[in-house]
């Protein structure tokens, strides 16, 4: 899998952009028209029954294998059921550290472009959405969060779309390099606090 951000949909200086009032409002036509935000209980049902099911059968294991180094292997099944869970409960992860930010004093962001230019999806398959939750499809979240967790993927190629229609960066990346720019970013906002730890030090 490649690990380089791909963005989608940069404007070329010669096109007319839209304002930033009217720039979702066609996108959400397009989203509810496919009844991509009607409620998906039974899926929701059926992930919170696994998600329940699974972890007390290696809790089982458990108690079963006793006194034993064997039950180590478990562990990571568990730690995964666990950060699963975890994003059931949460719906909401975020990956958009070191992303653009409105300037206070420019011009004012609609929707569209405060929940676009603010983050990122990360690339990958079905296996990559069920270990992140479905929640690497970030801009689809935050542009509707309440749609669905398994609509979001069926909504990327929507938002997408609509984003080089009018001129919007839309920005994906590789798990591995997702972290990378987190992590970066991350070192760059602790460089005056280990620039004035050295100097405390000295």
């Amino acid at each position: 899998m490649s690990q380089t951000t791909a963005v989608v949909g940069a404007p070329d200086p010669g096109d007319a952009v839209a304002p930033p009032g009217s720039e979702f409002a066609p996108l959400l036509r397009t989203v509810k028209g496919r009844g991509l935000l009607e409620r998906r209980r039974s899926w929701y049902a059926l992930c919170m029954s696994a998600n329940v099911l699974a972890p007390a059968g290696i809790v089982s294991g458990i108690v079963l294998i006793g006194d034993s180094w064997l039950t180590l292997l478990l562990a990571p099944l568990l730690a995964v059921l666990g950060a699963r869970t975890a994003f059931m409960g949460h719906d909401a992860g975020h990956s958009q550290k070191g992303m653009e930010i409105p300037d206070p004093n420019g011009e004012r962001w609609g929707h569209l472009r405060r929940q676009v230019l603010t983050s990122r999806n990360i690339r990958g398959s079905a296996l990559t959405d069920w270990f992140l939750g479905g929640l690497n499809h970030q801009i689809e979240h935050h542009l509707f969060p309440s749609m669905p967790r398994p609509n979001l993927r069926l909504a990327q190629p929507l938002v997408r779309a609509h984003c080089q229609d009018v001129g919007i960066p839309f920005v994906e990346t590789g798990l591995v390099d997702s972290y990378r720019q987190a992590l970066c970013r991350l070192h760059e906002v602790g460089k005056p606090l280990r620039t004035e730890w050295t100097e405390w030090t000295e």
